[in-house]
């Protein structure tokens, strides 16, 4: 009889063991995703704080052209006030397609691709947006983790119960 209660004692000893591993390995996982969107976000936010700059620098070489600056205005704003992690690709993208309005834009006029303020900040531009794509590889492959334990043993069987679920990815560009 004592045997008994010991190894159903060993049992829960395991399983209750198994609970702990496995909650805090889904907390580092929701972790470490939360911080790797911080990083995209950062990145995302020193792209913002280029835009003005760019627009001062392009407008009186473009000034019969208010569209392009409408546009940028709109899809950064719209940027600013996403929801989710779905909403804020959609309106990356539409900020960048934007962006490349304006620079095929600039094409156009010969003195404004030899100023040096635009130069400087086109390439700064440029450096932002390769950091964005560098936190975004980081935070789409920490989701996938994230996603993968959820779908494997025993993750599957805790992790909604203990209340963790799926990370969107941020698909841009």
């Amino acid at each position: 009889m004592n045997l008994m209660f010991i190894i159903i004692g060993l049992f829960l000893l395991a399983g209750l063991v198994l609970v702990i591993v496995q909650y805090t390995k889904l907390v580092r996982f929701k972790n470490k995703v939360e911080e790797n969107w911080s990083g995209v976000e950062v990145q995302l936010k020193r792209r913002y704080v280029l835009l003005p700059g760019l627009i001062e620098t392009v407008r009186p070489y473009t000034k019969n052209d208010k569209t392009v600056f409408e546009k940028i205005v709109t899809t950064h704003n719209h940027a600013l006030s996403a929801g989710n992690i779905i909403d804020q690709a959609f309106a990356e993208n539409k900020l960048s397609q934007s962006l490349k309005s304006l620079f095929a834009l600039s094409e156009d006029f010969p003195k404004l691709k030899i100023n040096e303020d635009f130069r400087n900040v086109q390439q700064e531009l440029s450096d932002v947006e390769d950091a964005i794509q560098l936190a975004q590889r980081h935070y789409n492959e920490t989701v996938q983790e994230n996603n993968i334990n959820l779908e494997k043993f025993p993750g599957i069987l805790m992790a909604r119960p203990l209340g963790f679920g799926r990370f969107d990815f941020f698909e841009m560009g």
